[in-house]
């Protein structure tokens, strides 16, 4: 049986965590060190086969115990878990807009996620306008901090959830955080008088109101997923008896809005087929609802739906009036 060096003897001694601490310890006594040979020592010294040497290895990469350098060799440290870019998971992201008559309306987002890469420090939440009412809850332990626009680096309004401690991919738990939020006037509630009559208006034009939902691969501060059983859901519940026309569904791509995805769109025509699904765009009297499963990453998936008239909404208020 072959000699075994400090390292692998520290290694060994180490308890249950003594594959990490060898790869480690083998790393910073032989700086150069290729993957074959680490593996290889690593199966010797601790007994594990090379798919689990493989694993635990990249894992300390993932956590910035060792960098992978671009000659493919390893060094111990380099970037810490803070510094890293952190990636999410996301398995659920659901947005549920509530619109009033004045156009101003109640916002919650629910999202299920989890950091499979990096460490996650805070989230965000960003408005144009100051919202009325701001609620939050999340099952990892955190606070809120409202930061002045003119703080901001967007100019916009904003929220800061800091979480303590930060959530890692050592930990990798399914979270889950609930935002609500009461908005001022934000939704047009007519459209404006068009120069042709009878005109059809595409979505976008003037006589259309929109909402999306998207997950993006690069967000502000973070890079994100989607699980293999993910799920984006959108619904807008419009005031009862309001004079909406017609309703569309959309799927753009998320860094030019211009462009749709026909593929994409196919998909979510033919999950409405489907009596006995929830898929794809559904309405059920005022409510509107953009149900997407195994979604697209940098997709923007949208629901438009017609305004009425001025006059249509005028006479739609004056039902609405007390008598």
């Amino acid at each position: 049986m072959a000699e075994r060096s400090p390292a692998e003897a520290r290694a060994v001694d180490s308890g249950p965590s003594q594959l990490d601490t060898f790869l480690t310890n083998y790393v910073g006594s032989k700086p150069g060190v290729r993957f074959g040979e680490l593996t290889q020592a690593a199966q010797v010294a601790c007994q594990v086969s090379r798919g689990t040497a493989a694993r635990h290895l990249a894992r300390l990469v993932r956590y910035g115990d060792l960098t992978l350098l671009p000659d493919r060799t390893y060094l111990v440290g380099g970037p810490s878990a803070s510094d890293l870019r952190p990636v999410l998971e996301i398995r659920w992201f659901e947005g549920t807009v509530t619109v009033h008559p004045d156009g101003s309306a109640r916002v919650a987002f629910h999202r299920e996620f989890r950091v499979i890469s990096g460490q996650l420090d805070f989230f965000t939440f960003f408005s144009p306008k100051p919202p009325r009412q701001f609620v939050w809850w999340c099952t990892a332990a955190s606070h809120a901090t409202r930061i002045p626009d003119i703080r901001s680096q967007s100019r916009e309004f904003t929220y800061r959830i800091e979480f303590e401690p930060p959530l890692s991919s050592r930990n990798a738990k399914w979270q889950r955080m609930h935002i609500d939020v009461e908005l001022p006037t934000w939704y047009r509630m007519s459209r404006a008088p068009s120069r042709e009559p009878g005109n059809a208006m595409p979505p976008g034009d003037a006589g259309w109101e929109a909402e999306s939902i998207e997950v993006e691969a690069q967000a502000r501060s973070y890079a994100q997923r989607v699980a293999p059983d993910a799920h984006l859901r959108l619904q807008v519940v419009l005031p009862p008896g309001y004079p909406s026309g017609r309703l569309r569904g959309r799927v753009s791509f998320q860094n030019k809005p211009s462009r749709t995805d026909p593929v994409e769109e196919a998909r979510l025509a033919a999950l409405e087929l489907d009596r006995r699904g929830q898929g794809g765009l559904r309405r059920a009297g005022d409510a509107f609802t953009l149900s997407i499963p195994r979604p697209r990453l940098d997709r923007r998936y949208e629901l438009h739906w017609a305004l009425p008239t001025a006059l249509q909404r005028t006479r739609w208020l004056a039902r609405r009036a007390p008598r």
